[in-house]
């Protein structure tokens, strides 16, 4: 925290837009409060380091107000793969199913909340589609700069969508991986099932015959065939995709992605989660809340995606990083030099030019 605000001043004292990539370790386990916060709630540790989470994000939020830019500050906040599964520090998917390291909703949705004060009407809610890697593609946009050309970029333009001129997200479905493994497609409200595979310790098990949900109806993915829904046009349509193109803006705003650890679907309470998180749910009220935002079910391929708008698959970077225990994944996450991991790996265009700073908590 001290080295972000140390960051965030220094880049408003000199008059550049920043973007702030901080990376938060919690709620990944250990999930252990810091001693200021132990016993706070009288519910455990692990509703402890959510106070401690909510309390940290309130406190930056409230340096972006001091300092005169929270105006002209995108903010992003999103978690990078399900809740945490290893007792007795499980977090919770909500009303979805499975741990991350699976094709399961639990793993894929996290809560994701954007803020732009003056172009993102504030308390929307939306259940449409949404992968991390538009997030790339808009910000990038956004910040008035060019996407590139050299390669594939696999987000979408949302701006539209998230400013409330279009009711529908650019994006009806992509595909989901597991590794380099294709675990499935989704679509609108449907989900094709290649590879089941519901919790990190179970098997994963290749389906002949491919199941079809209805997340409508079957959020936890229980029924292996909605048989009103099983006609060729769901097969058919499960690789859809749509793009957009809009001019870039020439006022490049500050970005603060927040990217916290674990974070399942319904471990805040703006998201129906039991205990109080009102920082975050303040931060929902002022933009827009996504019930449908998908990210990789890994740590280190959602890194990937957002600093290359391309789902790792493409990049290599599809597994968590080889040596990487419990103990030194915080001491990853902390480290500066590898805010930019995939830059070693497979050499992306970076989100800014020389106009725009960096920073890694």
């Amino acid at each position: 925290m001290k080295r972000a605000k140390d960051f965030l001043k220094r880049s408003t004292e000199a008059g550049k837009p920043f973007f702030l990539y901080f990376n938060y370790s919690m709620l990944h386990l250990p999930t252990i409060p810091r001693a200021e916060f132990k016993g706070k709630t009288g519910h455990g540790d692990w509703a402890d380091s959510l106070l401690e989470m909510d309390t940290d994000f309130g406190e930056l939020l409230d340096y972006l107000k001091s300092l005169g830019v929270e105006d002209n500050t995108i903010v992003v906040f999103s978690g990078d793969n399900g809740p945490e599964e290893m007792a007795p520090w499980r977090g919770t998917g909500g009303c979805f199913d499975g741990s991350y390291f699976t094709g399961m909703e639990g793993s894929l949705r996290t809560p994701a909340i954007v803020r732009y004060p003056g172009h993102v009407p504030a308390g929307q809610k939306s259940n449409e589609i949404v992968h991390i890697t538009d997030l790339f593609t808009t910000l990038i946009l956004w910040a008035g700069l060019e996407i590139p050309r050299d390669r594939v970029i696999d987000g979408v333009d949302q701006r539209a969508f998230f400013e409330g001129k279009q009711p529908n997200s650019n994006r009806e479905g992509f595909l989901y991986w597991m590794g380099d493994a294709l675990y499935g497609v989704k679509w609108r409200n449907f989900k094709m099932v290649l590879v089941l595979q519901k919790t990190l310790s179970d098997p994963a098990l290749h389906l002949t015959t491919p199941h079809l949900i209805n997340l409508d109806t079957d959020p936890k993915e229980r029924e292996p065939y909605d048989y009103p829904y099983i006609h060729t046009w769901v097969g058919a349509q499960t690789g859809g995709k749509t793009a957009t193109t809009q001019k870039g803006t020439t006022t490049r705003p500050n970005i603060v992605y927040i990217l916290a650890d674990n974070v399942g679907w319904g471990d805040f309470s703006c998201y129906g989660g039991s205990l109080p998180t009102p920082r975050i749910d303040k931060l929902a009220s002022e933009g827009i809340r996504f019930n449908n935002y998908t990210i990789e079910s890994q740590c280190t391929p959602t890194r990937t995606a957002i600093m290359t708008g391309r789902q790792s698959v493409r990049c290599g970077t599809y597994t968590v990083v080889p040596g990487q225990g419990t103990a030194c994944h915080r001491v990853y996450h902390a480290r500066p030099t590898e805010a930019h991991f995939c830059l070693k790996t497979n050499e992306p265009q970076r989100m800014s030019d020389s106009s725009i700073t960096h920073c890694a908590r």
